[in-house]
C-alpha cells in the first residue's frame, strides 16, 4: 500500500501576478536601499536576525529531545548515552555525522574568534548558527533512540520510515537499506527521503546488526515491528522480541485485515499469551506519537483486553 501523495497543481493566473507584485516591491525597496548606500548593511542585519532565528529553533529542539529522552529513560540516561554512543560507531552514519560535527564546531568557533575584527553582529549571529546546528548533530550522535523500527528494506517500507521521521523527531531509527528508496518521479517519489539516511541505523558490517538491533531493543522505550514482512531478518527479530520478552513495548504493524504474517510464520500468534499492541498504517500515520509513546503522553494507556481505542492502538490476545 502506497502512501497518498497530492499532485501539484499548476498555478493559476491570481497566483502569478502576487508573485510579480511581491517581486517589483522587493526590487523598487532595493533600488532605494542602495541610492541611500544602505544595502549591504541591510542585507548583513537582515542575515544576521535570519541565523539567530535558526540558531534559537536549533537549540529549542536539542533542549526539547533531551527533555523527551530524560522523561523516556529516566535515571538509565547517561548509560544510555554510552551505549548509544558505542553502537553509532558500527553505522553508517558515522561516515559523515562526525566530519559535519568536527567542520561545523571548528568553524562555528573560527568564525566567533573574529568579533573583533569585523562586524561583531553578523560574526557571532554566524557562530551561533553554526553551533548550535553542531548541538543538533551531537544530539543525533549521543542521545539514545526513542523508537527503532523493524522491517525489510523495500521501497514501502522505506516510504513509510521516511513519513513517520517528520512525524516524530526524537531520534526515531531503523537499520534498513536507504539504497533501496524510491527514486522519485511523478507516480510519487520520496520527497525529504534523506530523513531516512540521517537517522539510519544499519551497521557496516553485516555481522554486527543482530548485536546492534537487539541493543536498540533493549534501548528504545518503543520497538515497532512491521509484521506484515516475513523476511529472514524480521523473523529473527520476532523471536528476539519474545526471547527477552519485549512485547510489551512492542508495537505490530498488521495489514489491513489484522493479519500479522510474521507472527503467523514462526508460530507466534498462536501461543502468544500475552496481550499484543497492534495497529494498522492508516492509524500509525494519523496518531504516531500517541500510539508509539502511549506510557509517556498522558491519556494514552491502553489497558490490556480493552477494546480498541478511537486512536487505533488494540491490545489482542492472541
Amino acid at each position: 500500500m502506497r502512501l497518498r501523495t497530492t499532485p501539484m497543481t499548476a498555478p493559476t493566473w491570481p497566483l502569478a501576478l502576487s508573485l510579480v507584485l511581491v517581486w517589483t516591491a522587493v526590487t523598487a525597496v532595493l533600488l532605494l536601499l542602495v541610492q541611500a548606500g544602505l544595502l549591504w548593511r541591510v542585507l548583513a542585519y537582515g542575515l544576521a536576525a535570519a541565523l539567530a532565528l535558526l540558531s534559537a529553533l536549533n537549540l529549542l529542539h536539542v533542549i526539547t529531545k533531551m527533555a523527551w529522552m530524560r522523561r523516556f529513560h529516566g535515571a538509565h540516561l547517561v548509560e544510555r548515552c554510552r551505549r548509544s554512543y558505542a553502537l553509532f560507531l558500527k553505522t553508517s552514519r558515522v561516515k559523515f555525522e562526525r566530519s559535519k560535527l568536527r567542520s561545523h564546531s571548528t568553524t562555528g568557533l573560527a568564525i566567533g574568534s573574529l568579533v573583533l575584527f569585523f562586524d561583531p553582529w553578523v560574526c557571532a549571529a554566524i557562530a551561533a548558527y553554526l553551533l548550535s546546528t553542531s548541538a543538533a548533530i551531537a544530539s543525533r550522535i549521543y542521545l539514545p533512540v526513542s523508537v527503532v523500527y523493524l522491517a525489510a528494506s523495500s521501497p514501502l517500507r522505506l516510504e513509510l520510515l521516511n513519513a513517520l521521521q517528520h512525524r516524530i523527531i526524537l531520534n526515531f531509527t531503523a537499520l534498513l537499506d536507504t539504497g533501496n528508496l524510491p527514486s522519485g518521479g511523478a507516480e510519487g517519489g520520496l520527497a525529504g527521503w534523506n530523513f531516512s539516511a540521517l537517522f539510519d541505523s544499519r551497521t557496516f558490517n553485516d555481522d554486527d546488526w543482530q548485536e546492534v538491533v537487539e541493543a536498540l531493543m533493549d534501548i528504545a522505550p518503543t520497538v515497532l515491528l512491521d509484521a506484515r514482512d516475513t523476511s529472514p531478518g524480521v523473523l529473527h527479530e520476532v523471536d528476539r522480541i519474545f526471547a527477552r520478552m519485549l512485547q510489551d513495548k512492542t508495537v505490530f504493524i498488521a495489514d489491513d485485515d489484522g493479519g500479522l504474517p510474521a507472527l503467523e510464520r514462526v508460530g507466534i500468534a498462536e501461543r502468544a499469551g500475552d496481550s499484543l499492541n497492534v495497529v494498522t498504517q492508516d492509524a500509525l500515520l494519523r496518531d504516531a506519537f500517541a500510539l508509539l509513546f502511549r506510557e509517556h503522553v498522558p491519556g494514552a494507556n491502553v489497558p490490556p483486553g480493552s477494546s480498541p481505542p478511537s486512536h487505533g492502538l488494540a491490545n489482542v490476545r492472541r
